[in-house]
């Protein structure tokens, strides 16, 4: 079993912050005595090796990576803390090695992004953006821009952490039926919230709208859901199926996406890999990421946390217990 190096309070902790994050969670670490913060923002990945060496803690949103490199030349570091949901800038398991905990802040935007979800999934019943589009052209384009009602329809959700949830209250709420995917989804959760358990082939078959909310884990690993989403998901799904994904980039097949093009619905992809020049994609790219987000409420959270554990005070944190990774890859 991993021994995590927290043994007890560190003295004279030096973090840094390697990522810009809210000034009053920087200002709450550079007032605790005897604190040391070294804030280095767009660092390159070779500069970052030469500032680990003997800092206890380092602080990122999704720029920078903490790779097996990184955690190898950080002799002294005790955490890495992520300011958002997704990790998959960090090398969790090369952390967990290392007896270095990772943490995140998993509800620090939950609520926006559930709302862009649904303001994605209300554009692609009525196609309002096309329609300012169209009048910004001149055009009074009724016919063709016709839209349809979400009530009544199915919605399939792949992954039902806390953004899942709140995006399947929602469509409840607009009179949708919800069809929930997701492997550590129990009975009782699901009734609780009034979703439905499904496979992953009965979301893909019956689904009128699909919402994607989960981590991006690589294939080959355990729960892998990169490339899910592919052409054998989109053989079976609906003609006409709407696609929202304001997860990780990558879960999605792209190249399958684009050749579903031609007998599939339209797609709202907010995080992304590559798919500029396909040109069937709304992206409202980092709209989930809202300035009280930024500016507060995660950042915060995540400094608290990291003083804390410092101080020996130690509070849920992802390599210790796995089964935390079940979150989803919030749009950050």
């Amino acid at each position: 079993m991993t021994q995590f190096k927290l043994l007890h309070a560190i003295a004279m902790p030096k973090v840094l912050v390697a990522d810009k994050i809210s000034p009053t969670g920087v200002a709450l670490l550079k007032a605790q005595p005897g604190y040391e913060v070294v804030e280095a923002y767009g660092s390159t990945p070779e500069k970052i090796l030469t500032l680990v060496g003997d800092v206890h803690a380092i602080l990122v949103r999704s720029e920078t990576q903490i790779t097996k490199e990184v955690l190898a030349a950080a002799h002294r570091l005790v955490c890495v803390g992520r300011a958002g949901v997704g990790v998959d800038n960090i090398d969790v398991d090369a952390a967990t090695e290392r007896g270095v905990i990772v943490m995140n802040t998993p509800s620090g935007n939950t609520i926006a992004t559930a709302e862009l979800t649904f303001t994605h999934l209300l554009c692609l019943a009525r196609p309002v953006p096309e329609a300012v589009q169209s009048m910004h052209e001149g055009k009074w384009d009724r016919k063709t821009l016709s839209g349809s009602e979400l009530f009544g329809k199915t919605l399939g959700v792949l992954g039902l952490g806390r953004i899942g949830a709140e995006v399947s209250k929602r469509a409840l709420a607009f009179g949708m039926k919800v069809l929930a995917y997701d492997p550590y989804l129990t009975e009782a959760r699901a009734k609780a919230l009034g979703v439905t358990i499904a496979t992953l082939d009965e979301v893909f078959a019956l689904s009128d709208y699909i919402t994607v909310h989960m981590p991006l884990i690589e294939k080959g690993k355990q729960g892998a859901t990169e490339g899910m989403v592919d052409d054998a998901a989109f053989a079976k799904m609906k003609k006409g199926v709407k696609i929202v994904n304001c997860a990780r980039g990558g879960i999605v097949d792209e190249a399958a996406l684009a050749a579903a093009r031609g007998d599939r619905g339209a797609q709202r992809l907010e995080p992304f890999t590559g798919l500029f020049g396909i040109g069937v994609v709304g992206c409202g790219h980092r709209a989930g990421f809202y300035r009280a987000c930024r500016m507060g409420r995660g950042s915060r959270s995540l400094a608290q946390n990291c003083y804390r554990l410092l101080t020996s005070a130690l509070h849920g944190v992802l390599s210790v217990q796995s089964s935390s990774m079940n979150t989803e890859g919030a749009s950050t």
